[in-house]
C-alpha cells in the first residue's frame, strides 16, 4: 500500500483536512522520479545523432568541446538538448546526440556543416 494511501486511511474520520494541507501531504510523501543519467540519455538519443569529421570540425573552427557548446548555442540550441562526446570511431571525430529531432533536422537542413 502506498504511503499516501496508508496515511489517508489512518486519519481519524472526524478530522477535516483542507485542500492546502492535503497537497502538502502529497508532496511530502510522494517521491520524485529519478532523472536519467547522461549515459542513459546517450543511449536513448542514439537515433538523433550526427558525427562531425576532423575536416568538418576544422572547417567550422571547432577544436575543443567548449567550441562545440558555443557553436550550438550560437545556433540557438540550448545545452540541455544535446550531449557531445568524442566519436568511438575516427580520431578527432565528434558525435553530438540531440534530445529532439527538430534540432538535428535544423542542423542537417541548414547546410551549415561543410561536406
Amino acid at each position: 500500500m502506498s504511503n499516501y494511501l496508508h496515511y489517508c486511511l489512518s486519519l481519524p474520520r472526524s478530522r477535516s483536512v483542507d485542500t492546502g494541507h492535503q497537497y502538502a501531504i502529497i508532496t511530502d510523501i510522494m517521491e520524485k522520479p529519478a532523472e536519467p543519467s547522461i549515459s542513459e540519455l546517450w543511449r536513448q538519443w542514439a537515433s538523433r545523432s550526427i558525427t562531425l569529421t576532423t575536416a568538418q570540425t576544422s572547417a567550422l573552427g571547432i577544436s575543443k568541446r567548449a567550441h562545440v557548446y558555443n557553436w550550438l548555442y550560437e545556433l540557438g540550441i540550448q545545452p540541455d538538448r544535446y550531449i557531445v562526446r568524442k566519436a568511438s570511431y575516427g580520431r578527432g571525430h565528434i558525435e553530438i546526440r540531440f534530445g529532439y529531432s527538430e534540432d538535428l533536422g535544423f542542423i542537417r537542413m541548414s547546410g551549415i556543416i561543410p561536406d
